[in-house]
């Protein structure tokens, strides 16, 4: 399955943005919200101004019942993306 395909390029020492950010998506659908966060905020460290993966770190956010953190994530996003 994809958790497993992305899971290795996700613990790299250097991990590839895009690997985390989908396997931060895979892990959100699995219902596995705080490694997702954990995943998502990696990813969001590393390439602070992504509007998709800081909207998929707000999704995490509130499936976790974090949402302040959820509206910091989407006024981030906001920010760099007025439109969406």
């Amino acid at each position: 399955d994809a958790i497993s395909v992305l899971e290795p390029l996700a613990g790299k020492e250097k991990p590839f943005v895009r690997a985390l950010n989908l396997y931060g998506r895979c892990l959100l659908k699995n219902k596995d919200v705080e490694k997702a966060s954990e995943v998502l905020q990696k990813a969001s460290f590393i390439n602070p101004n992504n509007v998709e993966r800081l909207l998929n770190l707000g999704d995490a956010f509130i499936q976790a019942g974090k949402y302040r953190k959820a509206k910091d994530a989407y006024d981030q996003a906001s920010k760099l993306s007025p439109e969406q």
